[in-house]
């Protein structure tokens, strides 16, 4: 069953690819100099910070929750973990500041995500 999953995240993961590929040269080479305009701005400077004080919060989140019981059983299903991947993602897209990228994120991951959501249930 969860490699049926990771199938489908591959499918939309291949389709954002070959919609990518079936541009022309000059396009790609416009997206791609996007890109790095945006990996070299300050605004990606700031999501990568946006994104590193997230990972510290919830890690401590995830420690204190798994110190703090008092029994030790599952709480949590893959859904769940896809669900939270998922808003996870899509907080992190609505802070990016360049479109290519946060196209990139909607499109590919978050959509992949989604139809393993769909899926799962």
């Amino acid at each position: 069953m969860e490699e049926e999953i990771l199938d489908i995240e591959v499918e939309e993961t291949t389709n954002w690819i070959k919609r990518a590929e079936s541009l022309s040269k000059e396009a790609k080479k416009d997206k791609i100099r996007d890109l790095l305009e945006y990996r070299d701005s300050d605004s990606f400077l700031k999501l990568k910070s946006f994104c590193k004080a997230e990972i510290v919060k919830i890690n401590q989140e995830v420690y204190n929750e798994a110190y703090s019981r008092e029994k030790c059983e599952a709480t949590n299903s893959i859904l769940d973990s896809y669900v939270t991947t998922s808003k996870a993602t899509k907080h992190i897209a609505s802070e990016v500041g360049n479109e290519t990228f946060k196209n990139y994120l909607i499109e590919s991951r978050i959509g992949a995500l989604d139809s393993a959501i769909m899926f799962k249930i």
